[in-house]
């Protein structure tokens, strides 16, 4: 400073704060929009429509009779087009339908009406006929 024998001092700062990031879930939610029964001559074939893909188990429990479509937990919402009840038109494939959210997935159980050996389950996506992204469950 002028007159004193001192230099100027830079006032200290303190230290900007550290940024941190949560990490990236990747967790996107996805509507169920609609589930369908059929039954051909050969198969019994379950299709749930979500609007975008979603990761998925299905597993036959023949001893209890019952179809597990399993989705990781916190990524299924619900969004239908129609009326669940539909589906139980075809009570010869289908007697009732439950959701179990009480374990690290979130689970659609279905009832079935008729005795199956074996399923085939795969993904289809959107096409001109069908706009939404499938889970397709064939039982034999």
């Amino acid at each position: 400073l002028p007159g004193t024998g001192e230099s100027p001092v830079a006032p200290v700062m303190p230290p900007p704060p550290v940024q941190t990031q949560k990490p990236s879930m990747n967790v996107k939610n996805v509507n169920l929009r609609n589930i369908r029964v059929g039954k051909h001559s050969n198969k019994t074939r379950i299709v749930l429509e979500t609007d975008d893909k979603i990761g998925y188990t299905a597993n036959l429990n023949k001893a209890d009779n019952t179809l597990h479509v399993a989705f990781p937990k916190n990524t299924l919402g619900m969004r239908l087009d129609r009326d669940l009840n539909q589906i139980f038109k075809y009570r010869n494939a289908v007697q009732t339908i439950k959701l179990d959210d009480k374990s690290d997935q979130f689970k659609i159980v279905f009832d079935l009406s008729s005795r199956f050996s074996r399923i085939k389950d795969f993904h289809a996506p959107p096409d001109k006929e069908y706009p939404y992204h499938r889970v397709v469950v064939d039982l034999f």
